[in-house]
């Protein structure tokens, strides 16, 4: 069942700027992405973030998704919240080239959100998580346009200090 919800959630935020789902309507972007991230089922959202082809540069189309999570993360539900950002690729190329793509996309997402936003940059732990935690199979164009992407997560450490952190000071991913 949370998985259901997670993979729901992502569907509604990586095709809509006006978001439904089974409880109501959202009225604007930054409320959906605010129901995400306070939910207790799933705490994170994926976002269609594009960049330019083997770029860290955030297109000017997805500057508006960008300001709707500002506005998110600025809500007094998150805003003692650390917020893991994790940058995500597809298959093509090394695992390795991706794994610091995916990072350097993550990082100008900290700095645009630090910038447009004034979010302070010790909330946010930009991820490069490459092509390991792919939505779907890498086996389509469609596929993989939907596995590049950019998920907001409240981070596990800012909610309790017990549980193991899975990124190390580097923001790579080293497991469970």
């Amino acid at each position: 069942m949370r998985k259901l919800i997670m993979i729901t959630t992502i569907l509604f935020l990586l095709n809509a700027s006006s978001l439904y789902a089974e409880t109501g309507r959202f009225e604007t972007l930054s409320d959906g992405m605010l129901e995400a991230l306070t939910s207790e089922q799933s705490q994170s959202v994926n976002l269609k973030i594009e960049f330019d082809v083997d770029s860290d540069k955030i297109r000017k189309s997805s500057h508006p998704i960008l300001l709707e999570l500002s506005k998110a993360l600025n809500h007094r539900l998150l805003t003692t919240q650390k917020i893991v950002i994790k940058g995500h690729t597809d298959s093509d190329g090394s695992a390795e080239y991706n794994k610091k793509l995916s990072k350097k996309r993550a990082m100008a997402v900290k700095a645009f959100l630090e910038l447009k936003s004034n979010i302070s940059p010790q909330r946010l732990k930009p991820v490069g998580c490459g092509e390991e935690f792919p939505l779907l199979p890498n086996t389509s164009p469609a596929n993989k346009q939907k596995n590049r992407r950019v998920e907001i997560q409240v981070d596990p450490e800012s909610q309790s200090n017990t549980e193991h952190d899975p990124f190390n000071s580097e923001g790579d991913f080293q497991g469970f």
